[in-house]
């Protein structure tokens, strides 16, 4: 019986770890892609300022993609956190399966 409990919250936290992992390549396909916008966006600006100037809308675009590229990377180390702690508590539960596999087989 409990065997099968810490199977289940093995298998639980391999799910949470892989779902992390899921949501940390999509989060740096988005960074990528908005640095990527980023730098068309001042490629564009820099073409525009010397033809005739920025426009405010131009600017404000501009740091709409910096504050997205912030939050995007902000988000990038939640992810990672996230993942920090789901590996240390499958640790955790590794551990203890351990401890209890050792003491169940002193007591046989």
């Amino acid at each position: 019986m409990a065997q099968d409990l810490f199977g289940y919250r093995i298998r639980k936290q391999f799910s949470s770890i892989d779902s992390l992992i899921t949501e940390l390549v999509i989060t740096r396909k988005y960074i990528c892609s908005a640095k990527a916008g980023l730098s068309h966006c001042r490629e564009h600006l820099s073409m525009a300022s010397e033809a005739g100037g920025q426009t405010g809308s131009e600017q404000d675009f501009m740091k709409s993609q910096e504050q997205l590229l912030n939050r995007l990377n902000l988000v990038e180390k939640k992810i990672k956190k996230q993942l920090r702690e789901s590996a240390r508590e499958l640790g955790h539960i590794c551990s203890q399966d351990r401890a209890a596999r050792h003491s169940s087989k002193r007591k046989a």
